[in-house]
């Protein structure tokens, strides 16, 4: 079954948000890649880093996202890395992303 994507757009988060594809939570005020879809009847919203956004053509299939939990930062670490500074992304650190 497919994925219906009903809304996709970059937003400024309000609340802390975990990105699929790096697993990492990323904290209020965070510009995220937010998309809004159904899922097998269930809606859904998933929010993307920008680095993560700068990966997710690669991963996806057949232009549809899936739920990575953490893989495009785990399958690469050092190149995830290089694209967060080119992009002047601070990854949030593990010990703030163990407390939520």
């Amino acid at each position: 079954m497919s994925c219906t994507i009903i809304d996709n757009r970059v937003v400024t988060t309000r609340t802390p948000h975990r990105c699929p594809g790096c697993g990492l939570v990323w904290p209020v005020g965070t510009e995220m890649h937010r998309v809004k879809h159904v899922d097998m009847d269930t809606m859904c919203n998933d929010y993307w880093c920008p680095v993560c956004e700068a990966f997710a053509s690669e991963y996806a299939d057949d232009g549809e996202f899936a739920g990575w939990d953490g893989e495009i930062r785990a399958d690469d670490p050092t190149r995830w890395v290089a694209e967060a500074q080119r992009l002047g992304m601070t990854p949030p650190r593990a010990a703030q992303e163990q407390a939520e």
